[in-house]
């Protein structure tokens, strides 16, 4: 299972990726990131699954940022919890 950050420029008020199922999990960082657990292995890949296709007309910017293996910063322990629930050998 691979991890991605998505980061939108605008807050996210469209939930309809979480019933996919190409997407395992995700935890929402903010009202513009996202965590996302996928089967799916590389950030073009959730990029054209959250549609943000890079048009001009488009409102849905941002990045997608593939998690390959290390990790540091200061949060509450539920986004540990979440991030060690990996398949992959993740360390803080």
């Amino acid at each position: 299972m691979n991890q991605f950050i998505v980061v939108f420029r605008e807050p996210i008020s469209d939930s309809s990726y979480a019933n996919n199922a190409l997407i395992a999990d995700t935890f929402q960082l903010s009202d513009s990131a996202l965590l996302v657990r996928s089967t799916l292995d590389s950030p073009r890949h959730v990029r054209t699954l959250f549609q943000m296709s890079g048009e001009e007309t488009d409102p849905k910017l941002g990045v997608v940022l593939k998690l390959e293996g290390s990790y540091a910063g200061y949060d509450e322990d539920p986004l540990w919890d979440w991030l060690s629930q990996a398949h992959v050998s993740y360390s803080a």
